[in-house]
């Protein structure tokens, strides 16, 4: 589980939080993850019509071994 703080931004419809995870390699080794969650919103939120979109990227060099892959996401109204 991330924890995340940032802001929203109104006139750009983005939201942008920073934080970190905590989280095992595959070998066992702890690993503190650091990233950023970017999101994409509709000017109106509603969860019955409105489309989210974003990534979640490592703060981390790809040489790291706490660095991940960029995650993308998409909430789709129900």
């Amino acid at each position: 589980m991330f924890y995340l703080d940032g802001f929203c931004s109104v006139s750009t419809n983005k939201l942008c939080m920073v934080g970190s995870a905590h989280w095992f390699s595959e070998k066992g080794k702890p690993l503190k993850l650091d990233a950023v969650l970017k999101l994409n919103f509709a000017r109106f939120i509603n969860l019955n019509n409105s489309l989210v979109s974003g990534i979640l990227e490592s703060l981390a060099s790809v040489q790291d071994s706490d660095y991940f892959e960029p995650i993308s996401m998409m909430g789709f109204p129900r």
